[in-house]
């Protein structure tokens, strides 16, 4: 389960997810056991934020098509910071924190765009809740990694856009 980081709900897991790679299927869940008047005291973004999060997350795993014989890490069997530099998870939380920032910069971060490429990284890196969950379990080298997919992307942005920085 991935508990959910960056807001008023962020200690409630509602939502986690899994790839099998032997069935090469990817499970997406519900957490059943909260109770419903908390599903209704949450924004209906917020539910689909976080279910396209954890998809693309596990879709990452899939596409690498693990061999059967390698396992992915579980956090559950050894240290966090083993778990979150694992090249898998990586890869996996990359995509998340990617796709975070460059849906702030749709809705929020267009506008302050005339600040610079750094500032819409650190602005984008606060307002992504996997960067948030993430961050303080990196090594250098996949802290790094992201930083530099996540300034690349913000680029692409940019440059899609026709925004000077």
């Amino acid at each position: 389960p991935i508990p959910i980081k960056g807001s008023s709900k962020s200690e409630i897991e509602l939502v986690d997810g899994w790839f099998h790679d032997k069935d090469r299927e990817i499970v997406v869940r519900l957490n059943s056991k909260l109770n419903r008047a908390t599903f209704e005291s949450l924004e209906e973004w917020f539910l689909v934020d976080r279910f396209e999060d954890i998809l693309a997350h596990e879709l990452a795993h899939a596409m690498d098509k693990i061999p059967s014989k390698e396992t992915i890490y579980n956090p559950h069997d050894g240290s966090l910071e083993d778990y979150y530099n694992s090249p898998h998870e990586v890869k996996a939380y990359l995509v998340n924190i990617v796709e975070q920032v460059v849906r702030w910069l749709e809705v929020d971060g267009f506008w302050e765009s005339d600040k610079g490429t750094r500032y819409l990284l650190n602005q984008g890196l606060a307002n992504s809740s996997t960067w948030g969950q993430t961050e303080k379990y990196l090594n250098a080298r996949s802290r790094r990694h992201i930083l530099k997919a996540v300034y690349r992307a913000i680029e692409d942005f940019i440059e899609a856009n026709s925004i000077e920085s």
